[in-house]
């Protein structure tokens, strides 16, 4: 490809439907690439203008019905009461994320960016409740595009699976929660859930937690300038 910006799929989701196993899938070509450790998907390919570039386009199954922030509104049949307005303004997130792969300090580093499939708006709600937390709504809307975050060849995990989250409660030690939701070599990184969603990270094999980001986007921000 040559003399563009960037390219988009018009229509990237099939409008019929296959079931498998009682669930109804849409089929959608996304521009990406595959490796042994996971899938890097996203909806734009950009390259520099009268360059040549390429890139593989993927077919995925998403579940028909699932949230999707670059095609149209959501189905509010699966939304709860009250959470429709901030949900449906979350940013995309994987385009962002993409062009933190371009800054200067993580091409030198290598630092890439691997994505994975949404967490169903019910599930996330499911465990929200069973945890007794309500998350703030950059995160929440970062796991309804993507269950997870890796970077760096597995090396670091900005953002874990949420299967892997981990609740802190211990009203002795703080008036909030916290949750235990990225990983990297050296720090585990923690999600404060007071009046500011504030990230604190301290070390895998010591104690003593320290400030890292004021929210969620400064934090990627910092992940993939290689401060993690």
């Amino acid at each position: 490809m040559a003399d563009a910006d960037f390219v988009r799929p018009s229509n990237p989701v099939a409008n019929q439907t296959r079931s498998f196993r009682g669930i109804d899938f849409r089929f959608k070509l996304e521009f990406g690439e595959t490796t042994s450790n996971g899938i890097s998907l996203f909806d734009e390919f950009h390259f520099l203008e009268g360059r040549n570039a390429s890139t593989r386009l993927c077919g995925t199954l998403i579940e028909a019905g699932s949230l999707n922030f670059n095609n149209g509104p959501p189905d509010t049949g699966n939304l709860r009461p009250g959470r429709l307005g901030s949900e449906h303004m979350s940013p995309a997130w994987k385009p962002e994320i993409i062009a933190l792969t371009e800054l200067p300090e993580a091409r030198a580093q290598k630092i890439d960016a691997s994505f994975f499939p949404p967490v169903r708006e019910d599930r996330l709600g499911t465990w929200e409740t069973a945890h007794q937390v309500s998350l703030p709504a950059e995160i929440r809307g970062y796991l309804l595009q993507s269950d997870g975050l890796e970077a760096c060849r597995g090396e670091l995990w900005p953002v874990l699976p949420l299967v892997q989250w981990e609740v802190i409660d211990d009203s002795c030690a703080s008036a909030h929660p916290w949750i235990r939701f990225g990983a990297g070599q050296d720090h585990l990184y923690l999600l404060s859930l007071g009046h500011s969603p504030s990230i604190y990270r301290h070390p895998r094999f010591g104690s003593g937690k320290e400030f890292f980001a004021p929210g969620f986007r400064q934090y990627l921000k910092k992940v993939f300038r290689g401060e993690a």
